[in-house]
């Protein structure tokens, strides 16, 4: 008896070895593969049904009160809409109605102090508009009267390259960029508020009457140094420029990029490390089509000029992509950039995605009697990662092919979320090759390594996440918008 215990657990004892052996044999391949791992953690909300179609929520942030979501109709802010608070536990503890009857929203922003909204509403007496800042507390209950800022003639100028807002990043300072017409002379008239929306300065730059200005993007630092994005149109020549201008108290300077090349699709960065702004953008020759690579351009703040480089695109890189939107040369000119986000090491992460939106038309007769039918058709297809060093050399690139077609839903539930810490970028996205309702979580490690794998392995649960909402709130936590079962909730990840 002694000697068939004895059998059994040495039996037992070699097969627990040849288990822990197998497992030491595992991580030993995971190390020398260099394979990162991580952990995330998912919270949610309790679903939600509402009432209609799109209510395209979009998270504000989060902070010590609950994490802050803004849900609207209508696309341009110009119907009314609701501010909501959810505890730490992700339950909704605070609802705000906000009507916008003849207005429009231009900011909203999360704050240490409060809630910051800035809206441009119709002036009934002048017949002009003005636009106003107000504070919310974060009990969602207001601080204080709104405040006239100034006064403009456009009735919608969200979108209509007519105006530019930021904050400074540590959210003391407001500033406000604006084309107003004088003379028909186009004139860039930039206020800097402070909290308590007192004008700290104002500028104005004029412009010669026979150009037409649009404002793309605008960025302010710590000291009150601006960089505004400026595309220059010549309406007399057609030609075009793009101009960056940097605006302080002292001076307003001016540069503009070689006329031998067309910028495309572009964006200021702000450079939290040196507080400064970077331009970042697309260009091709003035005569040709399609992308041929990126131009980087950093500011020096303390002599106020532009240091630009331009680096054209791999044509090993592109030569292997040769397929669809890649030439052996160029990459299609429907990529815009999504978004750039500055290294550690000085360099830059630039995410592009290609979308295309296109109408069709057509015509049946009924009765004798003719109609008309018409469809917009939103097409996000392709992301591209492209990951470069502080002298703006590529280290890796990355093609994403998501080939996302919906019809008539302003690409609701297209594109994808983004989330950022040191070690790698995370996309997330839904799945439409399968249409299986779920969602891709796609992983690039600073390594230019890869991994894609479903955000949830269930059969149960349908889920579609709406990315145009989604925030990363802190280095570590992504709140995303989602349709659970055909409801609405909001998902929390936390990642380890």
């Amino acid at each position: 008896m002694v000697y068939l215990i004895n059998s059994f657990f040495c039996t037992v004892l070699l097969r627990v070895q040849k288990y822990i052996q197998k497992i030491g044999f595992i991580i030993l391949i995971l190390w020398a593969c260099k394979i990162p791992l991580h952990a995330q953690e998912m919270q949610w909300s309790n679903p939600i049904k509402l009432k209609g179609g799109a209510i395209f929520p979009r998270v504000i942030g989060e902070n010590s009160s609950g994490v802050f979501l803004m849900r609207y109709r209508n696309r341009f802010y110009t119907k009314s809409i609701f501010l909501e608070r959810y505890n730490s536990d992700l339950n909704l503890d605070l609802s705000l109605y906000v009507d916008l009857k003849n207005a429009q929203i231009l900011k909203v922003q999360l704050t240490p102090k409060g809630i910051l909204i800035v809206k441009s509403k119709r002036n009934k007496v002048d017949k002009n508009y003005i636009v106003t800042g107000s504070w919310l507390s974060f009990d969602l209950k207001s601080l204080g009267d709104e405040i006239t800022l100034f006064t403009h003639s456009n009735k919608h100028p969200v979108g209509s390259n007519s105006i530019q807002i930021c904050m400074n990043d540590s959210l003391s300072q407001l500033m406000v960029s604006r084309v107003r017409t004088s003379n028909n002379t186009s004139i860039i008239a930039t206020y800097l508020f402070d909290q308590n929306f007192e004008i700290i300065q104002l500028k104005d730059y004029r412009f010669s009457y026979q150009y037409q200005i649009k404002l793309k993007d605008l960025v302010i630092n710590n000291r009150k140094t601006a960089t505004l994005y400026i595309r220059k149109s010549d309406q007399l020549d057609s030609k075009s420029q793009n101009i960056l201008m940097t605006i302080r108290k002292d001076t307003i300077l001016s540069y503009t990029f070689a006329d031998s090349i067309t910028v495309g699709s572009a964006s200021l960065v702000y450079n939290r490390s040196d507080d400064v702004a970077q331009f970042v953008g697309f260009y091709r020759p003035k005569t040709g089509i399609g992308y041929v690579g990126i131009v980087f351009s950093n500011l020096d703040s303390n002599q106020l000029l532009w240091d630009t480089k331009y680096r054209r695109f791999d044509p090993k890189w592109l030569k292997s992509q040769n397929t669809g939107s890649f030439s052996l040369n160029t990459i299609a000119e429907d990529f815009s950039l999504k978004t750039c986000v500055p290294q550690s090491d000085g360099g830059l992460l630039i995410i592009a995605e290609q979308k295309d939106i296109s109408s069709e038309s057509d015509i049946y007769i009924i009765n004798g009697i003719s109609q008309s039918t018409a469809k917009n058709i939103y097409k996000f297809n392709e992301i591209l990662s492209l990951s470069y060093d502080n002298e703006y050399h590529p280290q890796w690139l990355q093609r994403i092919t998501k080939n996302q077609i919906t019809i008539n839903d302003g690409g609701y539930f297209s594109s994808a979320a983004l989330f950022v810490n040191k070690k790698y970028t995370q996309l997330l996205y839904n799945d439409q090759f399968r249409n299986s309702g779920e969602v891709v979580q796609y992983t690039m490690y600073n390594t230019g390594q890869t991994n894609s794998q479903k955000l949830i392995k269930t059969e149960l649960d349908y889920l579609a996440i709406i990315p145009d909402g989604a925030k990363q709130v802190s280095p570590n936590t992504l709140i995303v918008p989602t349709y659970k079962n055909r409801r609405f909730s909001l998902l929390k990840l936390i990642y380890n």
